[in-house]
C-alpha cells in the first residue's frame, strides 16, 4: 500500500511540475525572435529538424546562431530530409569543423531502392535544452518568414505560416524522445560532403598520393583541398557577418532566465498538450507508416477531430481528399458538426500538381457537406492548423492529402486551449489569424481574384509573385493526365 502511494504521489509531482504553455507564433518577426533568443541563451544542447533548409539570409541566421551556440559547448544536432537539404556543402563544412555540431539526413535516394524516393521527412521542429519547443508550419528560408526572395533566376514563393512556442510541457520531452529515436534509427544518415568533408580537408589528407611517388595526383589533391578550404572560409566569413547581422537586430539576451520570463509574460497557461509524430519505432525498411494508432500521427489527429461536437476549421495549404478524411467528414456532418476547410486555389498554391489534386478531389469533401474557402494569392497559405469547437487546436507540418497521411513523416501538438488564465488571448489571436485568412479568400465555386495588396510586400514583389504562381501553373494539363497513376503521391 505505502509503495502504491509514493508510486501516486510520483506521478502526481511529475504532473505538477508541467504548466503547458504556449505562445502562438503567427507574426513572422516573432517566430525568427523566439528562435533567435532562445538559441542565443541555450545551455546544454539543441536539436533541429525540418524538411527543408535553403542556403539564402534566414537560413545563414539560423545557421550562424547554431555556430556560436556550438562554439559556447552546446551539442547541436541536426536533422533535414536528404532531397531538401539546400545548404551549401562550404557552409555544412563550416558547421562542421566544430565538434558539437553533427548534420544528418532522413532518407538518402538509392539507385537501387527508388521506392523509397516518395516517402520524406516533412518535419519542423527545434527543442532547446527540453524546457522550449518550436514547432509548425515555417521550414527555414526567407518565404517561411515573409521575406521576398528577390531572384529572378529562382523565384521562391512568401508563405502565410504559422508555428508555436511550447514552454513548461511534457511535450516537450515527447518531442526530444521522438528526435533521438529518428537520430539514431536507420533511415538517418550523416551527411557527405565528398571532398569538403573533415577529414578530406586535413594537411595530411593527400600524403598517401605523395608516398606513393603519384606526384601529379598529389598536385591535384592539394590544389583541390586549398581550394575547398578557401570557399569555406569564406562561408565562415558569411555566417560570421549573418550573425553580426542578428544580433544587430535582435540583441544578445542578459540570461535564459530573462528569456524565458519574457516569453512567459506572452505564453498563456492551457489544459494539455501533446506532441504527436509518425515513430520510427517498428517501422519496416521500406518506410512505411504504422499502422498502431499510436504509431501514426493521421489516426491520432483524425481521432481528435472524430470527438468534435460543434464546429472544426481546417486550415492547410494542400487539399488531396483521401477516402479516410471522406470518411472523417461523413461522421461528423452525421452530428451536425460544422466543417471549413482554407486551403490555396490557382492564384496562390505554388505546388502544380496539388492543385490538380485538389481540383480532381475537392467534389469529395463538397458532397460530405464541407465548406471550402480558396485563398486568393499570390502569397501562399501554408499555415498548417485545425480548430476544434474552439477548445483544442493542432499546429504542425501536416497537410490533408495522401502525402502527409500514408507517405511523409510528420509532427505537430495538440493543445487544449481552454485556458487556465481567465484572460484568454490565445483564442484571441488564433481567431484574428483565421479572419486574416478568411478576408483573403473566397467561398469554393465563387470567382477566385488574385489579390493585388499585402501588406509588407510592395506593388513590384506581388507582380513577380503572381508571374511566378502563373508560370508554375503552366503545365498543369500534365499532371492531369498523370493523376490517375499519381494521385496517392499528391
Amino acid at each position: 500500500m505505502k509503495k502504491l502511494l509514493l508510486a501516486l504521489i510520483a506521478v502526481l509531482a511529475s504532473k505538477a511540475a508541467f504548466a503547458d504553455k504556449i505562445v502562438f507564433l503567427d507574426d513572422p518577426d516573432d517566430s525568427l525572435k523566439a528562435r533567435a533568443q532562445f538559441i542565443l541563451t541555450a545551455e546544454r544542447e539543441i536539436r533541429v529538424q525540418y524538411f527543408t533548409i535553403e542556403d539564402d539570409e534566414v537560413s545563414a541566421s539560423g545557421l550562424s546562431l547554431l555556430r556560436y551556440a556550438a562554439e559556447r559547448g552546446v551539442k547541436v544536432r541536426i536533422i533535414v530530409d536528404a532531397l531538401h537539404n539546400l545548404m551549401s556543402d562550404e557552409k555544412q563544412a563550416a558547421l562542421l569543423l566544430n565538434p558539437n555540431i553533427e548534420i544528418r539526413e532522413y532518407n538518402n535516394f538509392k539507385i537501387y531502392a527508388p521506392w523509397r524516393y516518395s516517402k520524406r521527412m516533412h518535419d519542423k521542429a527545434m527543442i532547446i535544452d527540453r524546457h522550449a519547443l518550436i514547432s509548425g508550419g515555417r521550414n527555414v528560408a526567407n518565404g517561411y518568414f515573409g521575406k521576398f526572395s528577390d531572384n529572378d533566376d529562382d523565384p521562391k514563393p512568401v508563405l502565410e505560416d504559422t508555428d508555436a512556442l511550447v514552454l513548461e510541457s511534457q511535450a516537450i520531452n515527447e518531442a526530444a524522445q521522438y528526435f533521438d529515436s529518428l537520430w539514431f534509427s536507420r533511415f538517418v544518415k550523416p551527411v557527405d560532403l565528398g571532398w569538403k568533408d573533415k577529414k578530406s580537408l586535413a594537411e595530411d589528407a593527400c600524403d598517401d598520393l605523395r608516398w606513393r611517388d603519384n606526384i601529379n595526383e598529389y598536385d591535384n589533391c592539394e590544389y583541390r583541398r586549398r581550394q575547398n578550404i578557401k570557399k569555406i572560409q569564406q562561408a565562415q566569413l558569411t555566417l560570421n557577418s549573418a550573425y553580426q547581422k542578428t544580433i544587430a537586430e535582435h540583441g544578445i539576451p542578459q540570461s535564459k532566465q530573462a528569456v524565458l520570463a519574457d516569453w512567459d509574460t506572452l505564453a498563456v497557461r492551457t489544459g494539455n498538450i501533446d506532441y504527436i509524430y509518425d515513430n520510427p519505432i517498428g517501422q519496416s525498411s521500406s518506410l512505411e507508416k504504422p499502422e498502431a494508432v499510436e504509431n501514426n500521427i493521421a489516426k491520432q489527429l483524425y481521432q481528435a477531430i472524430r470527438r468534435a461536437y460543434k464546429n472544426v476549421v481546417i486550415v492547410t495549404p494542400y487539399f488531396v481528399v483521401t477516402p479516410e478524411q471522406v470518411e472523417l467528414f461523413r461522421t461528423l456532418r452525421q452530428r451536425g458538426v460544422k466543417v471549413e476547410v482554407f486551403t490555396n486555389g490557382e492564384h496562390s498554391n505554388d505546388v502544380p500538381a496539388a492543385h490538380v489534386g485538389f481540383r480532381r478531389t475537392v467534389h469529395l469533401a463538397v458532397n460530405e457537406g464541407v465548406k471550402v474557402w480558396v485563398y486568393n494569392g499570390p502569397d501562399t497559405l501554408h499555415a498548417k492548423m485545425v480548430l476544434i469547437d474552439n477548445q483544442t487546436l493542432f499546429v504542425g507540418s501536416y497537410n490533408w492529402d495522401f502525402r502527409s497521411q500514408n507517405l511523409n513523416r510528420e509532427v505537430g501538438i495538440i493543445a487544449d486551449i481552454t485556458a487556465v488564465e481567465q484572460k484568454n488571448h490565445l483564442q484571441d489571436d488564433i481567431q484574428d489569424k483565421l479572419a486574416r485568412i478568411l478576408s483573403r479568400s473566397t467561398l469554393l465555386g465563387m470567382e477566385n481574384r488574385m489579390n493585388t495588396n499585402i501588406g509588407h510586400l510592395n506593388e513590384r514583389q506581388v507582380r513577380k509573385l503572381a508571374n511566378m504562381i502563373r508560370s508554375a501553373h503552366g503545365n498543369t494539363w500534365l499532371w492531369e493526365l498523370l493523376f490517375p497513376l499519381v494521385k496517392e503521391q499528391l
